[in-house]
């Protein structure tokens, strides 16, 4: 009887551990994470005065605009295909398109995969993905450009103004100058020369 006793409580024993064990397991499968990496970035390569008129377009209804130093980003894109440009009014930039698939791993996590390739024409693009999306300036549109206003507190900045500015006012004054100099050499030649009447009678 004894021996029967703990072998029932052995057998209980061993299969309260066993669902134990199983729940936990379970649970652990069940609480699955999702990671918010659904997210496009990239840089664009230009001046400070491109950048400041410049907007980045995710499938021309998302925009951003660059930071300073050209840098950007979407948050929250969701799972699809998407071109991403960049407008500027008179400058033209490659493009690129972009894909985000949501996948789940052995955990049952989900992860966003992020992939972009850039465009060699504007049907066609890069078997090649790229590791970052990099804006560069293709072209620009000279006709498109907005003439810039004079102003002559701009030119007196100028070095090369300035400089042959001076030139000028050398040449107007040297000759001057010189004229006043033969003039006042002539008039002390004729002081040194003056002979009074006086004193050439009592000679």
């Amino acid at each position: 009887m004894m021996i029967r006793e703990k072998l029932n409580f052995l057998s209980i024993f061993f299969l309260v551990i066993f669902f134990y064990v199983h729940i936990t397991i379970s649970e652990c499968k069940s609480d699955s994470i999702e990671l918010n990496n659904n997210y496009v970035e990239g840089i664009i390569k230009a001046k400070l005065d491109i950048l400041a008129e410049s907007t980045v377009y995710l499938d021309s209804d998302t925009f951003v605009k660059p930071r300073t130093d050209g840098y950007f980003i979407f948050n929250n894109v969701k799972e699809g295909v998407y071109d991403i440009f960049v407008n500027h009014p008179y400058i033209e930039f490659n493009k690129f398109q972009v894909e985000v698939k949501k996948s789940v791993t052995k955990n049952n996590d989900k992860i966003y995969i992020v992939r972009a390739y850039e465009y060699l024409s504007p049907f066609e693009k890069s078997n090649l993905m790229v590791t970052q999306i990099v804006f560069k300036v293709n072209n620009v549109f000279e006709f498109l450009v907005p003439k810039k206003t004079f102003y002559l507190f701009n030119l007196l900045k100028s070095p090369i103004f300035l400089l042959f500015l001076f030139s000028l006012i050398l040449l107007s004054v040297l000759p001057k100058m010189q004229q006043i100099q033969e003039e006042v050499n002539e008039e002390s030649m004729n002081a040194a020369t003056y002979k009074s009447p006086f004193i050439e009678s009592v000679k």
